[in-house]
C-alpha cells in the first residue's frame, strides 16, 4: 500500500469516528435536555401561606 492509500484510509476512518462521535454527543445532549424538561414541568409553583396565631391555634 502507498503511502497516500494509507493516509486517505486513516482520513477515513477519523472522520467515521468523529462522525459517531457528534451524532452520539447529540444523541446525549438531547436526551439530557429532554429529561430537564421534564423534570422542571412536574414541579409546580410555590405559594407561602401566611400564618398567624388563631390560625396556629
Amino acid at each position: 500500500m502507498s503511502l497516500e492509500n494509507k493516509t486517505l484510509e486513516y482520513l477515513n476512518r477519523f472522520r467515521k469516528s468523529m462522525f459517531r462521535y457528534a451524532i452520539i454527543l447529540t444523541f446525549a445532549l438531547t436526551t439530557s435536555a429532554a429529561i430537564t424538561a421534564t423534570s422542571f414541568a412536574a414541579c409546580g409553583s410555590l405559594t407561602m401561606a401566611e400564618m398567624n396565631w388563631a390560625s396556629a391555634e
